[in-house]
């Protein structure tokens, strides 16, 4: 259904090869994006870490869009490696938080790993969706670290101000922007590759040399 809706746009449209790629990859985007939220919603309600999963779900998926990193080859595998990390990341912030809460540099800190792991790695790309424009790769380059000096920004405001609900949600947040970072690594794609033979029997093309 999906093919056939881009391949009808893209006549409509009369859109170039380009064009209905990159159609195609919105559309798959998009798609991935409102499964996975439907699929982390009702687990993290049952298990008590709604905000938590909250929380790093949309700090992972905006962060990624810019950064890239390492992702599995179908949906489906996908969607079980994300809800997974994001549900275990959600109760790990949880319960790390009242410790966390009170100190300065672990509030901090994350973001400093991240403007690394952005600056030798971002935007990474995979097999399936290279980055082919030199103008597309320093744009997101460029806005990757705009992403991580903001983000560094509100957890000195949020610390500054004592928001103890927010900055609850923000431990959270930094697990998931060390996650998205660490996957911008050839160690991390090693392990999405391990994680997506652990979830599925097929074989696994989400490596990097």
């Amino acid at each position: 259904m999906q093919e056939k809706f881009i391949q009808y746009i893209a006549a409509e449209l009369n859109l170039s090869q380009d064009q209905t790629d990159i159609a195609r990859y919105g559309l798959h985007s998009f798609i991935g994006t409102l499964l996975a939220l439907l699929a982390v919603l009702p687990l993290s309600a049952a298990a008590g870490i709604l905000p938590e999963a909250m929380a790093v779900f949309f700090v992972g998926m905006s962060y990624r869009k810019l950064s890239g990193g390492a992702h599995c080859h179908t949906l489906l595998r996908c969607l079980t490696v994300g809800t997974f990390v994001t549900i275990s990341l959600a109760w790990l912030g949880k319960a790390a938080a009242p410790v966390v809460m009170s100190a300065y540099l672990l509030i901090i800190f994350p973001s400093l790993l991240a403007a690394a792991a952005a600056y030798f790695y971002a935007p990474a790309d995979v097999p399936q969706k290279p980055i082919t424009s030199p103008t597309h790769r320093t744009f997101l380059r460029r806005f990757s670290f705009l992403y991580v000096f903001l983000w560094f920004i509100s957890g000195n405001y949020l610390w500054l101000s004592q928001n103890h609900t927010l900055l609850h949600l923000y431990i959270a947040g930094n697990l998931s922007l060390l996650w998205q970072s660490f996957l911008l690594t050839p160690p991390g794609y090693k392990l999405i590759a391990l994680l997506s033979l652990l979830f599925s029997p097929n074989r696994i093309t989400a490596t990097k040399n």
